[in-house]
């Protein structure tokens, strides 16, 4: 009986070790924390066939982290929910003369924004931050 429990207590190790093992660097590097806010979970579209979408980026972080921006705006992606899934549904536009890159968003800073979608669906916005991914809460535009 021993050799029997000597191996389900090595295999529930191994599984603990897999376990932590996977966390990866989330676990060990500091994660930038950057938080998108939408102003209301329901967006109607106007009579010309857009919905205006606001929403606010807050920096939680204990850093300044670097926030993606075309010209004035934030550069944000847009995905759609497709049955089961996210797909890629629309992305921040730049023409070549306007100033790209990233803009400091000091630590406890807010920024303001705003996106269009013009057709009905669930979705989310996403933006890349210090290399890793955020997204809001999704939302839905009829």
């Amino acid at each position: 009986m021993l050799p029997i429990r000597r191996a389900a207590l090595l295999g529930a190790c191994a599984a603990v070790s897999l376990a932590l093992a996977s966390c990866g660097k989330d676990v060990l590097e500091p994660m930038s924390s950057v938080q998108i806010d939408v102003r209301a979970s329901e967006f109607v579209r106007t009579p010309t066939g857009a919905a205006t979408i606001p929403f606010v980026l807050k920096n939680l972080s204990d850093r300044s982290v670097g926030i993606p921006q075309c010209g004035p705006s934030i550069s944000v992606e847009v995905d759609r929910l497709e049955r089961i899934r996210w797909v890629g549904y629309s992305s921040t536009y730049c023409v070549a003369i306007a100033l790209i890159g990233p803009v400091a968003l000091v630590r406890g800073a807010e920024r303001a924004g705003a996106t269009g979608i013009s057709e009905a669906g669930t979705y989310r916005i996403r933006l890349e931050v210090d290399g890793h991914t955020h997204t809001s809460p999704t939302f839905v535009v009829r």
